[in-house]
């Protein structure tokens, strides 16, 4: 995953923002998803 799959539009900056934090990311083909893993983005 990059950047553009994070990041989201501020009101606030006017741009776009990718916020530091973990991501608990899972893939699958519904809620009952096997694959998993933690992104973790910092500054």
């Amino acid at each position: 995953m990059g950047r553009d799959e994070l990041q989201f539009w501020s009101p606030q900056t006017k741009g776009w923002v990718v916020e530091p934090s973990v991501y608990d990311v899972w893939v699958g083909e519904d809620s009952a998803a096997a694959l998993h893993m933690e992104l973790t983005v910092g500054r």
